[in-house]
Parts: C-alpha cells; sequence; structure tokens
C-alpha cells in the first residue's frame, strides 16, 4: 500500500482525445508528421498532433497521462523553465530567478513532474506527482579558482565543502531555508528545523506553478494545453489518496 500527499489533480478535461492519426503498430510512422506514441497494449501507434481520429481517456490511460506531462513540460519550458526530460521522473528549472549566485556557483529552485492516474467509483482519474527540488550548479570560474580541476565538479554538498569551504555553510543555510527545513531570522549556530515544514514545501512549489501556468484565482486552477491542442486545468491544491497497488 502506498500513500501519496503531493497529488495535484487535473480537474477539468474532455473525455476524449482528439487530433489524432490512429494505425496499426506494424505501419511506419516518420517522427517528422509529429509526435509518436506507441500503445503496445493496443497494438497501435498514435501520430499527434496530425488527423481526425479519437479515442477515449480509458482506452488508453497511459498516453493521456503522457500528453499531460509533454503538455506541462511545454508550458514550462515557453515561461523560463529549463526542462529536463525523463523515462518517468521529470525535473525543471527556474532559471529567471535563481535561489542564490555568485562568481561561482548559482542555485536554482525547481520541481520534480511524474504523472499518476487512479480509478476511483469507476472513474479514471489523472494528477501529477509534483516534488520541490533545488539544483545548485558550479560555474566556470571554479576551474581557475582551482588549478589542478580539469572538468567542472558537480555541485554537491561535499564539493560545495570541498572547493568552496568559505561560503559552503551560507549557500547550504539559504538552501534549506527555502525548502522549509529550517527557519530564518536567527543566528546560524541556533538554526532549527521548522515545524510548518511541509505547509512551506507545498507554498513553494505552488508560487513556481502559479508561475508556468494561465492561473485562475478564483478557481484555483492553472491551465495549460497537451499536444493535441486541447487545454486542461491542474488544481492547485494536492490531494491525497491511498494506492493499494502502487502508481498505475
Amino acid at each position: 500500500m502506498s500513500r501519496f500527499i503531493n497529488i495535484f489533480p487535473i480537474v477539468s478535461y474532455e473525455r476524449k482525445i482528439k487530433n489524432l492519426k490512429i494505425v496499426d503498430i506494424s505501419e511506419n510512422i516518420s517522427n517528422n508528421e509529429g509526435f509518436v506514441y506507441t500503445d503496445t497494449h493496443s497494438k497501435k501507434k498514435y501520430l499527434y498532433p496530425g488527423g481526425k481520429d479519437e479515442l477515449t481517456i480509458e482506452e488508453s490511460p497511459k498516453f493521456f497521462s503522457k500528453l499531460i506531462v509533454q503538455g506541462f513540460l511545454n508550458r514550462a519550458s515557453s515561461n523560463s523553465f529549463k526542462v529536463f526530460s525523463g523515462r518517468v521522473l521529470n525535473l525543471i528549472l527556474d532559471i529567471s530567478n535563481p535561489i542564490y549566485e555568485d562568481e561561482f556557483i548559482r542555485v536554482y529552485k525547481g520541481l520534480t513532474i511524474q504523472s499518476i492516474f487512479w480509478k476511483s467509483e469507476e472513474f479514471l482519474n489523472f494528477g501529477l506527482i509534483i516534488d520541490l527540488r533545488t539544483r545548485n550548479e558550479f560555474k566556470e570560474t571554479i576551474l581557475s579558482k582551482w588549478g589542478d580541476l580539469s572538468q567542472l565538479p558537480s555541485a554537491s554538498y561535499t564539493n560545495i565543502y570541498k572547493y568552496y569551504s568559505e561560503k559552503a555553510s551560507l549557500i547550504i543555510d539559504k538552501i534549506k531555508i527555502y525548502t522549509g527545513e529550517r527557519l530564518s531570522g536567527i543566528s546560524f549556530s541556533k538554526r532549527k528545523i521548522r515545524e510548518d515544514a511541509l505547509k512551506v514545501k507545498f507554498d513553494r512549489i505552488v508560487e513556481l506553478l502559479k508561475k508556468i501556468l494561465d492561473f485562475n484565482s478564483d478557481m484555483e486552477e492553472g491551465k495549460f494545453s497537451l499536444p493535441t491542442q486541447q487545454e486542461v486545468s491542474l488544481l492547485l491544491k494536492p490531494c491525497e489518496i491511498l494506492m493499494v497497488e502502487g502508481i498505475l
């Protein structure tokens, strides 16, 4: 049994996926014509956007989940976010406003994105599992600071202490204050873990979502378009669900 508490539901969407060209799985389709999704369950290929065919979300929920993620990442990319696409987990970084930056290092804030769907009362529900992330990157100038470095090191906490010890505590402190793990406004030696860390984390997530999406404050929803040119809305309030069989 799994419990998920950071799922942001998709609340407004059509039950049909449109603007498709559906062909047999054995047929060759050029990627130059559009995006291609291969559904091994139905033995079909879906070209999108690129036709007048339709199918219901029940016929291929994994395909619809892929469209949701792809649409969200496209929207993020067009709003000053750098996108790193993965097979399951995706990362987006707000490159326009770092948490911290100086001559040698910059620290980005961002989100991890993963699709999910689940059944309740015989209906399929869709959402995004969204979590807060930070990413540290050394600049090329760190190489001149250390003449024996042949390539740029990763900016892990260990390496920050190793190659930038004079600022390491300050940088890591700023990261933990941003993520809600520590309180600000008191001396470093007396820093304590925030009791409201989870709320701070969710507030940071929503803050970034509002920057990405077409936000409707009355509905507390953010809109974005799928690659099929259909529009969906993401509720900016996380829900909690229990899943016996895990992520579908």
